[in-house]
C-alpha cells in the first residue's frame, strides 16, 4: 500500500428508501472522485437504514427489500465505473437457506463484487437484537484491492478483537468498521465515542493497522450518535467527524508509516497462532 485516499461518509439513510439512499451515495461518489478518493466508505446497513427488521416480517416484504437492495447496487456499480472509485456499503443479504438476512458489507471496485463480508459478532445486549432479526456470518474477510489490502468488519466485530488479528494475519493493512452505534440519550455519545476509541486505537496499536469507523448520523427517531474516525497504526488519530450531524471527509492513509511501524514492532509476523489450536 502507498497513499491511500479514502472518503469518510457519516450519512443518515432514510428507512427503506433504497434508491435515494444509493443516489445520495452516488453523489458523495462524484464528489469525492473529483477530489481524488480511492475508496468511499459508507455506515452499517446504509442501502436500507438500520432499523430495518420491522420491514421484513414477510416473505412478501423480504422479496421486495431485497429487489430494492439489488437496484441500489446496480446503481453503485454503475457509479463506480463511471468515477473509478471503490466503495464499501453495507446492506441486508437475503440468501438461499437463510430464514434471516444477513449484514454484508460489500468492496466494489470497478463496478465488481471485490469481497463479500457478513458481519460475524451479532449484537445481543444493551438495545441492540440482532441475533433475532439476522444470521451470523462465519468467516474473516480481506479484500485484496489495487490500492490496497482491507479486512472488512461490520460494527460489533470491533468489539472482538480475535476478527482483527486472523485478518491481519490474512494481509490486511486498513480495517474498516461501518457501524449504526445509538446512544440512549444525546449527552450519553462522548462517553460512548470514548469506549469505541479504547477499542480502536488499541486494534490500531496492536495490530499495527489503520482502523477506519464510519458510523451513521442522526436520523430518524435513533440517536446515531456519528463520531467516525480513522486512527493511525501508531495508534494516532487521523480524523474524527461531528456528533449527531451529516459529514463527508477525506484522509490519507500512508503506506510509508504502515510498514515502518510494522517494521518497529514485528507483532503481527511474531504472533504464534498456532499454538492456541488445542483451546479450540
Amino acid at each position: 500500500m502507498e497513499g491511500w485516499k479514502i472518503t469518510l461518509a457519516q450519512l443518515a439513510p432514510t428507512l427503506t428508501e433504497v434508491r435515494k439512499n444509493a443516489g445520495r451515495a452516488l453523489e458523495v461518489m462524484y464528489e469525492s472522485a473529483r477530489r481524488g478518493s480511492g475508496l468511499i466508505v459508507l455506515p452499517e446497513l446504509y442501502l436500507s437504514g438500520y432499523a430495518v427488521s420491522g420491514f421484513i416480517k414477510s416473505e412478501a416484504e423480504k422479496r421486495a427489500l431485497r429487489a430494492d437492495v439489488a437496484e441500489g447496487l446496480s446503481m453503485l456499480r454503475e457509479g463506480g465505473k463511471k468515477s473509478k472509485t471503490d466503495i464499501l456499503v453495507s446492506y441486508p443479504l437475503f440468501e438461499e437457506g437463510a430464514e434471516r438476512p444477513y449484514i454484508a458489507l460489500e468492496y466494489i471496485a470497478g463496478g465488481e463484487t471485490l469481497a463479500l463480508h457478513r458481519k460475524i459478532n451479532l449484537c445481543n445486549y444493551a438495545q441492540y437484537t440482532e441475533h433475532l432479526n439476522f444470521t451470523a456470518g462465519d468467516e474473516v474477510v480481506v479484500a485484496k484491492s489495487e490500492r490496497g489490502n482491507a479486512g472488512l468488519f461490520v460494527c460489533e466485530d470491533l468489539w472482538h478483537v480475535t476478527n482483527a488479528i486472523f485478518a491481519v494475519k490474512l494481509g490486511a493493512e486498513v480495517l474498516f468498521y461501518p457501524s449504526a452505534a445509538t446512544v440512549l440519550e444525546r449527552g450519553a455519545a462522548p462517553g460512548c465515542l470514548r469506549n469505541w476509541q479504547r477499542l480502536t486505537v488499541g486494534t490500531a496499536f496492536s495490530q499495527t493497522s489503520y482502523v477506519v469507523c464510519c458510523n451513521q448520523a442522526a436520523g430518524g427517531g435513533e440517536y446515531y450518535f456519528g463520531g467516525s474516525h480513522v486512527v493511525a497504526p501508531d495508534g494516532e488519530l487521523l480524523l474524527q467527524l461531528p456528533f449527531f450531524e451529516e459529514a463527508v471527509a477525506d484522509v490519507v492513509l500512508d503506506g510509508k508509516l504502515l510498514r515502518e511501524v510494522r517494521e518497529m514492532r514485528p507483532l503481527v509476523a511474531n504472533e504464534r497462532l498456532d499454538i492456541y489450536r488445542k483451546y479450540i
